[in-house]
């Protein structure tokens, strides 16, 4: 892990990758999110954001029903260090994200594989998409749409610092990738 100071600076580090397979056999909650706002920087002993969200769609878990359906996520890098490229969440902006709980911290999860476990959730011409900017998985890729990358590229690219980049990304319609979802954790399910 790398420790943060107090310059703007740039961390590019290596984490460990698990496929969409892994990932939604080790996670703790599978939901989709909107980021309601930032709630405090952690720089010790790595960066990180944390974000308050409300749930919207659980797909796999569950959440303590007395916090009003919000939880607190866990994102690499904060104001002062750009983790991997990726830009920070930001209020209002739409995730399905693969969770792990967070030990020593209540109601609180952090993606799992960093940037790998993060679906954004677009709308383009009246339809739904989710859109994975990282490493692109080989058991979605009967799904994704590669015509629309880039048009999201495009449209994402306006958003972006220099500092900032879009890597590879997947396009799938929000429909095919949630049943996607849902049949590997039921296939996950059944394996036990």
């Amino acid at each position: 892990m790398v420790a943060c100071t107090k310059t703007k600076k740039e961390i590019n580090a290596s984490i460990e990758y698990y496929n969409f397979e892994e990932s939604v056999e080790m996670s703790d909650l599978i939901a989709e999110v909107e980021i309601l706002k930032k709630i405090d920087e952690i720089d010790e002993p790595y960066c990180k954001t944390l974000f308050s969200a409300s749930v919207i769609k659980i797909f796999k878990g569950e959440i303590d029903d007395n916090k009003n359906k919000e939880i607190i996520i866990m994102q690499e890098g904060n104001s002062e260090w750009i983790y991997n490229n990726m830009r920070l969440f930001e209020a209002g902006e739409k995730y399905i994200l693969i969770l792990k709980k967070a030990k020593g911290y209540e109601n609180t999860y952090w993606i799992i594989a960093g940037d790998a476990n993060i679906y954004t959730i677009e709308t383009l011409d009246n339809k739904e998409y989710a859109i994975k900017n990282s490493i692109k998985d080989e058991k979605l890729k009967k799904i994704q749409i590669e015509e629309m990358e880039s048009i999201v590229k495009r449209k994402w690219e306006k958003k972006l610092s220099k500092q900032e980049r879009i890597k590879n990304i997947q396009v799938m319609e929000k429909e095919s990738f949630e049943n996607e979802l849902i049949a590997t954790i039921k296939e996950k399910s059944d394996e036990k």
